[in-house]
This record gives structure tokens, C-alpha cells and sequence, in this order.
């Protein structure tokens, strides 16, 4: 939806200089890598709840957030289902992006 919603939005709004209005930050390019699941204290376990709240860089995902909030622009990563792992610099956005929507099961989820 968060991506239908975005394309929608930049059909009617991208101006000419090639910009896009608005960007989609998802959190599943912030699951923790493999490795990572792999030094935890019950690695089956993790693999196992992979996918749940805890199985994620949270804190990773809001440095993200406020970096493009702060200088505009971001590499982030993506999550490549078949390989299981994040994929670094995936997902772009641009200086001078007007809109980010952000996408993820977690969101609301108090700490």
C-alpha cells in the first residue's frame, strides 16, 4: 500500500527537474543480518521469532529516519528474501524529497 501510495503521488507531483516528491522508507531492510542473529544468546531461538520486533535494528531504523530529516537525503537498506540479509544502499532518497513514508509492522510499537 505504502508503495502504490507513493507511485501514485509521483506520477501527479515529481516536478520537472526529476526529484521525486515522495520516497518509501520500509523497516524490513533493517532486520538484523544473519551474523547478527548468530552472536544473540539463543541463535535458534532467533531464527525461529526471525521477524519479530526484537529481530530488528530499531535503533538503526530511527538514525535513518532522522538523518534523512536532517540532511534530506539517505542510502538505506532493502531485504533480499532469498538470500535472508539486508541489502546495504538499496533504497535511495533524494535532496529535495517533499514526502517520506514509512512502512512497517513495528511503527507503533512503545520501547
Amino acid at each position: 500500500m505504502a508503495s502504490a501510495l507513493c507511485n501514485r503521488l509521483n506520477r501527479l507531483r515529481t516536478p520537472s527537474n526529476g526529484v521525486e516528491f515522495a520516497a518509501v522508507v520500509p523497516m524490513d531492510g533493517f532486520h538484523y543480518y544473519k551474523a547478527q542473529l548468530d552472536s544473540m544468546k539463543d541463535p535458534m531461538k532467533a531464527y525461529l521469532h526471525r521477524g519479530a520486533h526484537w529481530t530488528f535494528d530499531a535503533a538503526g531504523f530511527v538514525a535513518a529516519l532522522r538523518r534523512i530529516r536532517e540532511t534530506g537525503a539517505a542510502s538505506l537498506p532493502s531485504f533480499d528474501h532469498g538470500r535472508g540479509d539486508p541489502v546495504e544502499d538499496d533504497i535511495k532518497v533524494q535532496s529535495g524529497t517533499r514526502l517520506v513514508i514509512v512502512e512497517g509492522n513495528y511503527l507503533l510499537l512503545g520501547g
